[in-house]
């Protein structure tokens, strides 16, 4: 059994990019309605917004990146990687994010190769991605290479930490990424603050739970803790996959002393 690895699958859309030869007849109010039915997640407004602005300017990219992530949310995968092939034909330097999010189509295809190359080429694009830093860094997870994986994670972490306590789903997902790589790089101190700090806060992130057992468990040797934390996890959650990792967890530690 080994720890288990949430791989971050992020789609996040940005209106901060440059806009295509015709975007002049695109007016501001058209992108801040746009922006404003994406913030909201409404996919009803958000078709109209996207339909206003490519009949305007078919090549507006924060309106063609919008609809890949709107077909790629819908699972319509085969057509949000036309979109964002698309955009990237017409933008190929234009947006870091268009990058992360055709990483994403790759690394959910098992195409971890070209991912890290677009989740390369979105860092290098702009070095504050950090959903492409998280997705990167998860796939040098999968990889077993948490050597390398720990300042791209380290990096995304510290910018998103603030989240954690806020219930932020993607701050979640980096810290407990992050943490397990500072465990398998023998930095268990380290990745015991970052679990406390999930499990105290709003998050009852079964993930993060289950890894911060397999540490106290199996490295730290803490079995009062382990004790704990493994009878919350079976009051919180029904999945038997887990519950068979609780099972497994607590046979090891009736062996220890």
């Amino acid at each position: 059994m080994k720890l288990v690895n949430l791989i971050i699958v992020i789609v996040v859309m940005s209106m901060s990019v440059a806009y295509a030869a015709g975007a002049p007849t695109v007016s501001s109010s058209d992108l801040s309605n746009l922006r404003d039915a994406i913030k909201a997640k409404d996919s009803k407004k958000s078709r109209n917004a996207i339909s206003v602005v490519l009949s305007k300017d078919p090549k507006n990219l924060p309106a063609l990146n919008a609809l890949g992530v709107m077909y790629f949310n819908s699972g319509k995968y085969g057509l949000a990687r036309i979109v964002f092939e698309r955009a990237l034909k017409d933008h190929p330097n234009e947006s870091s994010m268009l990058y992360n999010n055709l990483g994403v189509m790759e690394q959910r295809d098992g195409e971890l190769e070209k991912a890290i190359a677009y989740f390369g080429k979105a860092i290098a694009l702009d070095d504050e991605n950090y959903s492409a830093k998280a997705n990167l860094g998860s796939i040098y997870l999968d990889y077993g290479n948490s050597k390398g994986a720990l300042p791209i994670l380290k990096d995304a972490f510290i910018k998103t930490q603030r989240d954690i306590s806020r219930g932020g789903k993607f701050a979640i997902k980096v810290a407990n990424n992050y943490a397990v790589a500072l465990a398998k790089e023998g930095k268990y101190d380290e990745a015991s603050d970052i679990y406390n700090k999930l499990i105290d806060g709003k998050s009852r992130d079964t993930d993060a739970m289950v890894n911060y057992a397999i540490l106290l468990v199996r490295d730290l040797k803490k079995k009062k803790d382990a004790i704990r934390l493994l009878s919350k996890l079976k009051l919180i959650t029904e999945d038997k996959k887990i519950l068979n990792q609780v099972s497994d967890l607590e046979k090891e530690l009736d062996a220890l002393k």
